[in-house]
């Protein structure tokens, strides 16, 4: 349950530093804005590994591509809609901040599933 367990740290870090944008932006807090820049953006790569290997785990070596190749699909369709709904949030309220918010919830929902991951599904496959 390693891969899982970093799985759930990087999605709630990524959850929290979701939370801390907004007030970073609007205090114009430099040092918030800096920890925001490097929690996110670590924590955007640090998931994939993990995630290709409880792919792997649970489809099989052979089948790890084309199922990691639909969770890359499907997860672009979410950050393309992500994208229209920020915007879509701001042109009514105009504030990121709701979306920031939501986002930062969705993280934390996040760990929520990873909790979820059931040690048997995760024997190993040839």
């Amino acid at each position: 349950m390693i891969i899982a367990g970093w799985l759930f740290i990087y999605y709630f870090l990524r959850g929290l530093s979701l939370i801390i944008l907004p007030y970073a932006l609007y205090s114009g807090n430099f040092t918030l804005l800096v920890i925001f820049t490097i929690v996110y953006g670590l924590d955007w790569i640090a998931t994939v590994p993990p995630t290709i290997n409880l792919t792997r785990k649970r489809f099989g070596i052979k089948s790890t591509g084309i199922v990691f190749g639909w969770i890359f699909a499907f997860h672009q369709a979410g950050a393309a809609t992500a994208a229209y709904s920020g915007g879509l949030v701001y042109s009514i309220t105009y504030s990121y901040t709701s979306a920031f918010l939501f986002a930062s919830i969705t993280c934390l929902f996040a760990c929520l599933f990873v909790v979820l991951i059931k040690k048997e599904d995760l024997i190993q496959k040839a």
